[in-house]
C-alpha cells in the first residue's frame, strides 16, 4: 500500500522583533594611503572594537565600513578615510543610551580608544577629524 503523505503541522504565525539601528560617520586622518589603511584589518577590528566600547555594547552588535577618500593613488603624508559604522540594538532605550555614549565621546577620545586596540607593533597613527551625529533606525524583522 502507498504510504500517505505527511499531514502539515498547524500553521504559525511569523514573529517580528524591532532591531533599532544606529548609523553615523567618523572621518579620519591615516598616516599611510588611505587604499592601505582601509585594507588593513588591525585597523578595522581597532575601529570596530572601539565603537563597541564607547557605546557599551559587544562587538557582534557593530559593523564597519571604510572608504577611502582624497587620492588613494598619491604617497601623501597623510590622508583621509572614512568608516561608516552601524549597531544593532533590540531596545528604544539601549539605542537612546548608545546615542547619548557616542556623543559624549570626543574625537581625541575616540582616537585614543582606536590606537589602544591596534597591535603592540603597529605604526600606524589615527586622528580622528570628524564625529556625525549618531541615527537610529528602526527595522522590524519578521522570522518565520
Amino acid at each position: 500500500a502507498p504510504t500517505p503523505a505527511p499531514t502539515p503541522g498547524p500553521a504559525s504565525e511569523p514573529s517580528a522583533e524591532e532591531q533599532h539601528i544606529i548609523s553615523g560617520t567618523v572621518t579620519m586622518v591615516v598616516n599611510t594611503s588611505a587604499v592601505d589603511a582601509c585594507a588593513d584589518g588591525d585597523l578595522a577590528k581597532a575601529f570596530l572594537s572601539a565603537q563597541a566600547k564607547v557605546a557599551n555594547v559587544s562587538e557582534s552588535a557593530v559593523t564597519v565600513q571604510c572608504i577611502a577618500g582624497g587620492d588613494s593613488s598619491s604617497r601623501r603624508l597623510a590622508e583621509s578615510i572614512r568608516w561608516n559604522y552601524q549597531i544593532t540594538v533590540s531596545s528604544e532605550d539601549q539605542a537612546s543610551d548608545v546615542v547619548v555614549l557616542i556623543a559624549a565621546k570626543n574625537q581625541t577620545v575616540l582616537a585614543e580608544e582606536i590606537t589602544g586596540f591596534l597591535p603592540a607593533n603597529s605604526q600606524l597613527l589615527v586622528m580622528v577629524t570628524e564625529m556625525t551625529t549618531a541615527t537610529v533606525t528602526v527595522v522590524t524583522v519578521t522570522t518565520t
